[in-house]
């Protein structure tokens, strides 16, 4: 199995989907900025990358959703998969990515409900993923 750490910021709050009686799909998107100096010209440089993640719960993950708020930075740990689609001459990667963990790291003054660390983790070994 291969697995991906991705921390970031997430791109957009967070929405869940019922799937059934008893399965729920949180989603939501994850912008990872990397930056470094060009050696040759000394100026600093990013890139950014975008990953749409998803996590299956057993329960209404509505705490959490509560929690996974645009801008708010989180580590990521899953399975990534892959969709590549091609337009004209040019070829767009989309990075999707199925948690298995999901790490707040950021901590909102004005709310009070994100709390450093707090992981997400659910009783849902029962799940092939």
């Amino acid at each position: 199995m291969e697995s991906i750490f991705i921390s970031g910021n997430i791109g957009s709050d967070a929405d869940v989907k019922q799937k059934s009686q008893d399965q729920f799909l949180i989603r939501f998107s994850l912008a990872a900025t990397k930056k470094w100096i060009d050696p040759e010209t000394g100026e600093q440089d990013s890139r950014t990358n975008w990953y749409t993640v998803f996590k299956r719960t057993k329960k209404h993950p509505q705490k959490l959703i509560d929690l996974l708020k645009k801008g708010h930075k989180v580590l990521v740990v899953g399975e990534p998969s892959y969709n590549v689609n091609t337009y004209g001459s040019g070829v767009k990667v989309e990075v999707l990515v199925n948690a298995k963990n999901i790490e707040l790291q950021t901590f909102d003054k004005s709310d009070n409900s994100v709390s450093n660390n707090q992981n997400s983790g659910t009783d849902d070994d029962d799940l092939p993923f």
